[in-house]
């Protein structure tokens, strides 16, 4: 007879919900914070450390980011209850949301996925893509779910905006239906 492998606490916390719950609020609540600074702090706050970038960019940066990795870990947690396990080791939300039992999300939604997705995996790190394929597999979900419009003759695109209130719907629906699962393990909720 084979013994089973001992479980460690670290094994346990990988597939904890509410570890990566806890996580994504947050980062949720950072999100909102970096989406309600006004320009007269930040430049105050620029100004006392000289930064010679621009302030809002950057804040738009850690908005992005925070609103993204908020997004990643609820999913996350949905995923540790339903599959019972330790969730997939991606920062694909686009993916994520799509193993998820959440309901499929309208067109303006998957494109933010599909950004977010971009932003955890390089935009809002590095220069570039650390590898091209990821890029370009990115790239072509954006453009796939991006919104167009004809204009006469000419076919636009419609800008997706991704501001607290766009993110927070997604955030809330993902956090709702975390909070609605049955909970079949009890045990995979110890932290």
């Amino acid at each position: 007879m084979v013994k089973p492998p001992h479980e460690t606490p670290l094994d346990r916390k990988r597939r904890a919900p509410f570890h990566f719950y806890a996580k994504a609020e947050n980062a949720h609540f950072s999100a909102y914070v970096l989406s309600k600074v006004d320009t007269h702090f930040m430049d105050l706050c620029a100004s006392e450390i000289r930064y010679s970038g621009g302030p809002s960019v950057a804040l738009s940066e850690s908005f992005f980011r925070e609103a993204s990795l908020a997004i990643e870990l609820v999913l996350k947690a949905i995923l540790c209850v339903e599959k019972k396990a330790k969730p997939p080791m991606s920062h694909d939300v686009y993916d994520l949301w799509h193993r998820t039992g959440l309901p499929k999300p309208n067109q303006d939604d998957l494109h933010r996925l599909a950004w977010m997705t971009e932003i955890l995996y390089w935009s809002g790190r590095y220069a570039a893509p650390t590898k091209d394929e990821p890029f370009y597999k990115h790239k072509a979900l954006k453009e796939k779910h991006q919104r167009r419009e004809t204009l006469g003759r000419l076919n636009i695109f419609v800008p997706t905006q991704l501001g607290w209130n766009e993110f927070n719907s997604l955030f809330e629906k993902a956090s709702d239906y975390f909070w609605d699962l049955e909970p079949q393990n009890p045990e995979n909720y110890v932290f």
